[in-house]
């Protein structure tokens, strides 16, 4: 999937209560779960969407039925509205990304 961000707003809980637990993180191993990989290729899917592109994996009835809900949303939004970007990733500690 996509490269996990070094401050993602996943940890944003974490980080705030505990500054080091990042420095702390460092070196240990990134695991996932078979729900987190779902949830993030469903995301992927939705942008694709959003932006107005053909999905690129053929998904389920259920997956659709997950993300169409959001996907509307989102483009109900994008029609009210003169900026509509997606979600993009940023170095808010420049020299360290």
């Amino acid at each position: 999937m996509s490269e996990h961000a070094k401050f993602s707003p996943s940890s944003l809980s974490r980080t705030r209560s505990c500054p080091g637990s990042h420095q702390l993180s460092i070196g240990q191993p990134n695991i996932s779960s078979p729900a987190a990989e779902r949830g993030t290729m469903l995301h992927a899917q939705a942008e694709l969407a959003i932006e107005g592109r053909p999905f690129s994996l053929s998904l389920s009835e259920e997956d659709l039925a997950l993300i169409q809900p959001y996907i509307d949303y989102c483009l109900s939004l994008k029609k009210i509205s003169d900026i509509a970007e997606t979600e993009r990733q940023v170095d808010i500690f420049r020299g360290e990304g």
